[in-house]
């Protein structure tokens, strides 16, 4: 979930989404409306898990990943580590 419209953040959730995506992730880039929207539909969509990137996520790769049924539980984590925590999420509920 892109926290602005600026390209910089916009090709970087894109470069993001392919990354995950050739991984087997389902991926999905909210950006549109208000944050408080996007949330909203996050949990309306039942979606488990959301990453909020912005400038500062940019410039400090590390980026926070999110899980929606626990707020408090704020992740962050390199792009590698987050990438590796969701492929073991991922694999262990399909055991």
């Amino acid at each position: 979930m892109p926290l602005n419209e600026e390209e910089e953040v916009k090709k970087y959730c894109e470069k993001l989404k392919e990354k995950l995506t050739k991984n087997n992730l389902r991926v999905k880039i909210l950006a549109e409306k208000s944050l408080n929207y996007r949330i909203r539909q996050i949990y309306k969509k039942r979606i488990p898990y959301y990453l909020v990137i912005g400038k500062e996520e940019i410039q400090s790769k590390k980026m926070k990943l999110i899980y929606t049924y626990s707020p408090n539980e704020i992740s962050e984590l390199t792009e590698n580590e987050m990438l590796e925590k969701l492929i073991t999420i991922e694999q262990n509920l399909k055991i």
